[in-house]
């Protein structure tokens, strides 16, 4: 609280997609009725090409209307073994009508504004 610098992993260029739960709870059921598999398996992902660490700290920052100022390392990973870009193929899920309807900016809006 009482910091003014947010220190963040890596150089903040990760770039991942994100799904709000309550895409995510619906994608679950939406896929259940459609296959009525009893088991399957599915990725489930936004259309979109996904979202930087970057933005995510400015969404923040932005929502909470915080003074804070981020630090970034030069380093392109966060941690050991973090995976800096990653896009789901999520072509079966389309096959069968599947579509997320947000995005990966809006799950990270919904969540921070859920969570404030």
């Amino acid at each position: 609280q009482k910091k003014k610098i947010i220190p963040i992993l890596g150089n903040g260029l990760q770039k991942k997609q994100y799904l709000h739960v309550d895409d995510l709870l619906n994608s679950i059921i939406y896929i259940a009725k459609k296959t009525k598999k009893l088991f399957d398996v599915f990725n489930i992902g936004p259309e979109d090409h996904g979202i930087t660490v970057r933005e995510i700290v400015k969404i923040f920052l932005k929502i909470t209307s915080s003074k804070k100022k981020a630090r970034y390392e030069t380093k392109e990973f966060g941690w050991p073994g973090d995976v800096t870009k990653f896009k789901y193929s999520i072509e079966k899920a389309k096959k069968i009508g599947f579509k997320i309807k947000g995005s990966s900016k809006s799950a990270i809006t919904k969540s921070i504004v859920d969570n404030i």
